[in-house]
C-alpha cells in the first residue's frame, strides 16, 4: 500500500499502516486463492495471510487459508512488514487501533474484524476509486507503455507481435524491489528473448534512479526505465494509473508478463515470476485456466465485501444467522475456497458459548485437511485466534484443549524451531494451567528468537515475566503453611 493510495482512498495514514502489508496474493501452500500476502506465495516467512488478487506483500505470520489480510503478528504488534512489497510509509510507527462496539460478542468480533476488516476496507475503498481506470486483469489487452525514457538498455517503443515482456513496477527506495533484482537479472539471463523492463514508479527523486542503476552496473542486467509523470506527480504516472492501479496492485514490486499476442498472461511477485514466465515462452501456459481463475479471484473479493457486512451485522445484532446463510452460499458456489470458508464458520462458532460443539467439529474437519493439518502455518493461527491475549474472555476449556492440540502439532511439525508457535504454544499451555510447560516453552521462545524479528518485540519476555509469576505463586499456594 503506498502513500498514493491513503489520498485516493481518504484513509488515515494511521489506518492505512495497520492495512499496508494486507495482500490479497497467492498462498503458500494451496493454490486457489485470490491471491495477501503473502504475503509468498512470496518467499517462506512464518505465517502468511494472502491471496491471489494482489501481488506481493507477505507478513511475518500468516495463515495461507484464512480470507483476510491481518495475522497474528499484525493484530499482536504490527511486528513485520515481511518482504514482499513496500510502501512510502513503511517506516512509520504503527500506533492505530480499531475499536469493538458493545455487542454480545465483544471482543470476538473486534478480533475477528482485525482479520477481515482491513481486506474488505481497501478492497472496496480502492475499487471505487480505482474504477475510473480501465480495469487491467489477466487476459486483458497490455496497456500502451508510457515511460519518460529510458536509463538502461534499448528503449521499447511497443510489445511486438510474438515477442514476450515483462514489466516490472519497482522503486529505488523499495528493500524488497533491490532484492528482487538479482532474480530478474538471472531470469534476463536464461531468457535472452525477452525483453524484461524494470519501471521506477512512484519516486520522489527521479535523479536518485539513474545514480542506483549506474552503481548497480552489471548486477542489474535489465532494462530500465522511469515511469512518466505529469507534474512532478508521481503519484499521477501513467504506469501507476494503467498498470498498477488498473490492476488493484496494492504494493511494488509487481509484475505483468505481456505474451506474444500483447495479452496481459500473468501477474504478480516477482519471486514468483519464473514458473509462469517459462510457460509462457514455451508456449505451455494454459492462459485459459489463468483467466477462470482471475475471474473467481474477483467473485471471492465480492464475497469478502459481502461478509464484511454481515460480520457487521451480527455484531450489532448478536444474530449469526445470515452470516452462516451466507457462508454457505459462498461454499456451494466457490467449492475450491470450501476451506476458507469452513475456517470463518469455525470462528463464528468459536466465539459463541452455545455453539462449542460446532466449533470443535469444524475444527477436527479442518484438522484432517490436507491444506490444514499439515501447515504449521495454518494451524498456529488457529490456535492464536483462541488464545490471543486481545480476547476479552477465555474460550470455553475445550477450546483451549483444542488449541493446546493445534499448537503442539504446529511446533512438531517445524521440529520445534519456530519461535512464533513455540511463543503460541507457550500461551496455550498457560491458558489450560500448564504453567511449568508455559514457563519452559517461553524460554525456548527467548533462546530462538536471536537475529529474528521477533527480537525486539518486547511482548515476547513480557510473556515469559508473566508465565513466571504464575508460577511462581502456584507454587506459593501449593506450599504446606508452617
Amino acid at each position: 500500500m503506498n502513500e498514493i493510495n491513503r489520498r485516493k482512498t481518504g484513509l488515515s495514514k494511521t489506518r492505512l499502516r495497520r492495512t499496508r502489508n494486507l495482500s490479497l496474493t497467492r498462498f503458500s501452500r494451496v493454490k486457489i486463492g485470490i491471491q495477501p500476502a503473502h504475503l509468498p506465495g512470496v518467499g517462506k516467512t512464518c505465517r502468511r495471510i494472502h491471496f491471489n488478487s494482489s501481488p506481493c506483500s507477505t507478513l511475518r505470520h500468516q495463515l495461507p487459508l484464512w480470507p483476510w489480510s491481518t495475522p497474528r503478528s499484525e493484530i499482536q504488534t504490527s511486528r513485520k512488514h515481511q518482504p514482499g512489497t513496500a510502501s512510502p510509509a513503511d517506516n512509520e510507527n504503527n500506533d492505530g487501533q480499531m475499536l469493538a462496539t458493545e455487542s454480545p460478542w465483544k471482543g470476538w468480533i473486534a478480533l475477528m474484524n482485525r482479520f477481515l476488516i482491513t481486506a474488505v476496507m481497501v478492497t472496496m475503498a480502492l475499487q471505487s476509486t480505482w474504477g475510473e481506470a480501465q480495469e487491467l486483469m489477466i487476459g486483458s489487452k497490455a496497456p500502451k507503455l508510457q515511460v519518460k525514457k529510458f536509463i538502461k538498455g534499448e528503449p521499447v517503443t511497443g510489445f511486438e507481435k510474438g515477442k514476450t515482456y515483462v514489466v516490472e513496477l519497482w522503486a529505488t527506495w523499495c528493500g524488497p524491489c533491490r532484492a528482487t533484482i538479482p532474480h530478474l537479472s538471472e531470469l534476463q539471463k536464461e531468457h535472452k528473448d525477452v525483453a524484461i523492463i524494470g519501471v521506477a514508479v512512484l519516486e520522489e527523486d527521479p535523479d536518485e534512479v539513474a545514480e542506483f542503476v549506474e552503481k548497480m552496473g552489471d548486477k542489474m542486467a535489465y532494462r530500465v526505465a522511469l515511469d512518466l509523470v505529469p507534474d512532478e506527480d508521481a503519484s499521477e504516472g501513467a504506469t501507476v494509473k494503467n498498470w498498477m492501479e488498473a490492476a488493484n496492485r496494492k504494493g511494488i514490486p509487481c509484475s505483468f508478463v505481456v505474451n506474444g499476442d500483447g495479452v496481459v498472461a500473468w501477474i504478480g511477485h516477482p519471486a514468483e515470476l519464473a514458473e509462469p514466465l517459462g510457460l509462457i515462452t514455451k508456449g505451455k501456459w494454459d492462459l485459459a485456466a489463468e483467466i477462470r481463475k482471475a475471474k473467481d479471484a474477483k467473485k471471492f473479493d465480492a464475497y469478502l465485501a459481502k461478509l464484511r457486512k454481515l460480520f457487521g451485522e451480527a455484531e450489532e445484532s448478536g444474530d449469526n444467522t445470515e452470516l452462516l446463510k451466507e457462508l454457505d452460499a459462498a461454499t456451494k458456489e466457490l467449492p475450491d475456497r470450501a476451506i476458507q470458508f469452513t475456517m470463518l464458520k469455525f470462528q463464528v462458532f468459536a466465539g459463541e458459548k452455545k455453539s462449542v460443539d460446532q466449533a470443535l467439529a469444524l475444527g477436527a474437519q479442518l484438522l484432517e485437511s490436507e491444506e490444514v493439518g499439515e501447515d504449521s502455518e495454518a494451524l498456529n493461527n488457529i490456535a492464536w485466534m483462541l488464545v490471543s491475549p486481545e480476547r476479552e474472555s477465555k474460550p470455553d476449556p475445550r477450546l483451549l484443549k483444542f488449541a493446546l492440540k493445534v499448537s503442539l502439532k504446529a511446533d512438531n511439525l517445524t521440529k520445534n524451531q519456530d519461535p512464533s508457535i513455540a511463543d503460541t504454544l507457550a500461551k496455550a499451555y498457560f491458558d489450560n494451567g500448564q504453567l511449568d510447560k508455559a514457563v519452559a516453552t517461553q524460554e525456548r521462545v527467548v533462546e530462538l528468537i536471536p537475529g529474528t524479528d521477533l527480537e525486539n518485540d518486547p511482548t515476547v519476555k513480557q510473556r515469559l515475566r508473566q508465565y513466571k509469576r504464575a508460577l511462581d505463586a502456584s507454587k506459593s499456594d501449593s506450599a504446606p503453611k508452617k
